[in-house]
């Protein structure tokens, strides 16, 4: 389960600003860009999918694309 409020406030607030699809997974609610996970609500917690990468941890542009 997870909290529907959240998930209402959520979807007001970043809706508008990304193309995102929406998805029930695991129990949750997932925020997806590019198909990729980027915000995912499970119970009364939100999770997000954000890395930090130092430069010398990806030795290509390239590398970095699949992450963007």
């Amino acid at each position: 389960m997870y909290d529907a409020g959240l998930a209402e406030r959520l979807h007001d607030h970043i809706g508008g600003m990304f193309e995102m699809e929406l998805t029930t997974m695991f129990g949750g609610y997932g925020f997806l860009m590019n198909g990729h996970m980027c915000v995912f609500i499970w119970g009364d917690r939100l999770l997000s999918g954000l890395v930090r990468l130092r430069q010398t941890q990806l030795p290509t542009s390239r590398m970095l694309v699949r992450w963007i």
